[in-house]
């Protein structure tokens, strides 16, 4: 995935994952978040995507709120 600022492979995040039912949103929702580095929680706010995870760039875990509070 290319970062379209750069124009240079996404650097930041490893893996993005959004859970909703909207697909087409999920899908673009999902590449932002993978691409947005540590700013991925705003971003996830602001496309409506309060169930989202993302692997960071040191391998860590990271999940929104919403999404901890489903999660056993």
């Amino acid at each position: 995935i290319l970062d379209p600022r750069t124009g240079n492979p996404a650097r930041g995040n490893r893996a993005a994952t959004v859970i909703g039912t909207d697909g087409e949103l999920l899908q673009v929702a999902s590449k932002v978040l993978l691409i947005a580095g540590r700013d991925w929680r705003h971003y996830a706010e602001t496309l409506a995507t309060p169930l989202a995870l993302v692997v960071n760039e040191q391998g860590v875990t990271e999940v929104t709120e919403a999404l901890a509070l489903r999660l056993e």
